[in-house]
Parts: structure tokens; C-alpha cells; sequence
């Protein structure tokens, strides 16, 4: 999976923000295995243009900005509520939920303790 992302997706740029996965690679794809199974591993320059993905940065910790005395403000009167007529209630009424299919069937004779119990204790 990161072989073929390296080999297509993660151009030069990238693989520098990255630098412990691409260091955790390079080690990995030079073991003898690695090699014997999938050949050496290539980095792309460029990444394939329809692949083109962005590696998002790591946030910086925001720094403590000096408080300026703060103004008072007045806070705006709450709105009254809007009175709904009575027809628009009704419609906003929750409606009956749909009967679930499976409810409609017989009820089960099949114990799964029953099958359980034979399951484990039959000898392989």
C-alpha cells in the first residue's frame, strides 16, 4: 500500500513533511524480503496528475495574545417567539414510525444456546 502510494501519489514535497514514515520505508523496503517479493522500491518526482493528494500540516499551538480591557456590550433582547398557526403544528406532529418487515414473522423455535452448546462440545 505505501509502496504504491510512494511510487504515485507522494511527490518530493510531500515525502518532506513526512519524514518519519519515509524514513520507517526506506528501512523497510531494503530488507532482502522486500526486495525478493516486490523489487526495489521507487519514489516518485511528481505526483500522477489524477492522484494528486494534499498532507495536511500540523497546527501550530497558538500563542497567548495580550488581553485588552474588554468594552462593555449590551446584549441584544431575545426575539419573542413566533406563534405557529395551528395548521403548521399539526403537520410538524411526529409521524407514526413504519412497521419493521421482521417484526411480522413467527417467532423462532431455533435455541441458540441449544446450538452453542453442540458447537463447542462436538470434537473436531
Amino acid at each position: 500500500m505505501i509502496n504504491g502510494a510512494f511510487r504515485f501519489i507522494v511527490d518530493e514535497r510531500q515525502r518532506e513533511s513526512l519524514p518519519n514514515l519515509v524514513r520507517w520505508f526506506s528501512e523497510f523496503s531494503s530488507h532482502p524480503l522486500f526486495v525478493k517479493f516486490f523489487g526495489r522500491a521507487r519514489n516518485c518526482k511528481v505526483a500522477f496528475p489524477a492522484l494528486q493528494i494534499t498532507v495536511p500540516q500540523p497546527q501550530q499551538p497558538q500563542q497567548k495574545k495580550e488581553q485588552a480591557p474588554k468594552e462593555k456590550k449590551e446584549k441584544p433582547a431575545p426575539k419573542p417567539k413566533e406563534e405557529k398557526p395551528k395548521e403548521e403544528e399539526e403537520e410538524e406532529a411526529p409521524k407514526k414510525k413504519e412497521a419493521n418487515p421482521l417484526d411480522l414473522l413467527p417467532p423462532s423455535t431455533f435455541s441458540i444456546d441449544d446450538w452453542k452448546r453442540r458447537f463447542l462440545a462436538a470434537k473436531d
